[in-house]
């Protein structure tokens, strides 16, 4: 790292470069050893396309998507790993997600609510007398 005339710590413009999302080429000194890392860090970092992705590796486009998942699930495993989050106790993690529940349910509530009006009209529509039950002559519901 760099350091201006104020004594600030800077990046330099080489290793500034390096953070910026536009450059061509993040890893250009990378050697892809790796099929599952190659396919991430093209896809993630060089915003490659699958169909892309699978000619340089010589795979299908759907191999190329589940390198792609597997290696975003590894991922997040090793962040878990380093937040600590697996050290959660079983009642720690449940209540983790009632409130995940709690804040989907808040943001959502008048769809959640539309879809549940919708699934009691349908299924109170779908109900049909049972055989042998007399129906009133006035009532035609059938």
């Amino acid at each position: 790292m760099g350091v201006d005339k104020a004594g600030d710590p800077r990046l330099s413009a080489k290793e500034a470069q390096v953070f910026i999302t536009e450059a061509e080429n993040l890893f250009r000194h990378y050697e892809a050893n790796f099929k599952q890392t190659s396919v991430f860090i093209k896809r993630f970092f060089a915003k490659w396309s699958y169909k892309d992705i699978a000619k340089a590796h010589d795979i299908s486009i759907d191999a190329a998507r589940k390198l792609y998942y597997a290696g975003v699930q590894r991922l997040l495993a090793v962040i878990m790993e380093m937040d600590a989050v697996d050290k959660m106790t079983q009642e720690e993690r449940k209540r983790a997600n009632v409130a995940k529940s709690k804040r989907y349910y808040e943001r959502n509530r008048d769809r959640i609510k539309a879809k549940r009006r919708e699934r009691y009209v349908k299924k109170k529509t779908a109900i049909k007398p049972k055989a042998g039950r007399i129906i009133p002559p006035g009532d035609n519901k059938q």
